[in-house]
């Protein structure tokens, strides 16, 4: 029996998250759900994700933030950035700092699985 990838989604907008959390469960994926960068970080301290999906503003973090506490806490975790307001200059950040996906909000579900499984390319 294989483990299920597990995916921390990092949304506070709630219409987005419970989307997004949708789709990935409709996938086989398990979901875990944070608003805020303080429950990233809890999350982050009791498990070890396959992959985060944050938004690039948070209650109170950047997505950037997440990406770099990500990449220190769990340096295997692939991250996904979302953004409700994209720029060249934020993709490019979040690429450079080590993100796998950027996604301009709103998305579509073949844009979701396709940074899904770009994330998981790696790890197969």
């Amino acid at each position: 029996m294989s483990k299920k990838v597990s995916v921390l989604v990092v949304e506070d907008d709630e219409s987005m998250m419970e989307y997004v959390s949708v789709v990935l469960e409709r996938l086989g994926f398990e979901v875990t759900q944070a608003s805020t960068g303080r429950e990233v970080i809890a999350a982050l301290s009791v498990k070890n994700f396959d992959i985060v999906m944050t938004d690039h503003i948070t209650v109170d973090y950047k997505g950037t933030s997440v990406l770099s506490a990500v990449k220190m806490l769990r340096p295997g975790a692939e991250v996904i950035i979302m953004s409700g307001i994209p720029t060249l200059e934020e993709a490019a950040t979040s690429y450079l700092k080590g993100a796998k996906a950027y996604l301009a909000k709103p998305f579509g579900l073949d844009q979701l699985r396709g940074a899904v499984m770009r994330c998981l390319e790696g790890s197969a």
